[in-house]
């Protein structure tokens, strides 16, 4: 390939693999908080052009530590700070932000015609609409999240179990938490492309111990 070809921008990906084919595939991403907010950057950073980022919430300050914001982002929708950031940084991705509640009424609507969701979301209601959504849709689902002590989880429907609402630590209140979130939030981006290259689903724990990662 000549290098007058290459999208300096990305290069770092295109002498590695060529994403041109999926560069535009609709990735739709529930959540933008930590893990969300940090596997939208990782994909526009990668060279995807075409991510929805659907989140309702906005920006405050314990949210700074862990997520992609800063203090004059604070009052903020977190899906419109999101997806101007993305621009911004990539000159190429344009989100879409939805500032809307995704619930069991609208996530149909919402997650349509989506080439795979990725779901970020810290409540069972939330993460079960979304999962009955991508089944009903015929649409790939990749679920993340972090325990409270401090473990990564990424799993693609089918087989996912949505977890029940419970009073935990902050998942993101530990040390390393950045680290081990962005780890996370990496690893999920690589999953979401090997999926659209290859049709890859792989299921992995990030473990705080060593900072080990393993398949399940």
């Amino acid at each position: 390939m000549s290098m007058r070809r290459l999208d300096r921008r990305f290069i770092h990906e295109e002498l590695y693999r060529d994403l041109g084919p999926i560069r535009d595939r609709k990735v739709v991403i529930c959540g933008c908080g930590a893990l969300g907010g940090h596997a939208a950057v990782h994909l526009a950073r990668m060279g995807m052009r075409n991510l929805v980022l659907i989140d309702d919430d906005e920006v405050r300050e314990h949210n700074l530590g862990t997520q992609p914001f800063r203090f004059q982002d604070l009052g903020g929708k977190k899906a419109l700070i999101l997806a101007n950031d993305l621009y911004r940084l990539t000159g190429t991705c344009k989100a879409t932000p939805v500032t809307k509640r995704l619930t069991s009424q609208n996530a149909e609507r919402l997650l349509k015609g989506a080439a795979v969701v990725l779901d970020t979301f810290d409540n069972h209601e939330s993460r079960k609409a979304v999962q009955e959504a991508c089944l009903e849709l015929g649409i790939p689902c990749l679920h993340a999240g972090m325990s409270g002590e401090g473990t990564g989880e990424l799993h693609w429907e089918p087989g996912y179990v949505v977890p029940p609402d419970v009073e935990l630590p902050d998942p993101c209140a530990y040390p390393l938490g950045l680290s081990l979130v962005n780890l996370t939030a990496a690893l999920a981006a690589e999953l979401l492309v090997r999926f659209l290259l290859h049709g890859e689903r792989k299921n992995y724990l990030v473990l705080r111990d060593r900072l080990r990662i393993v398949e399940k």
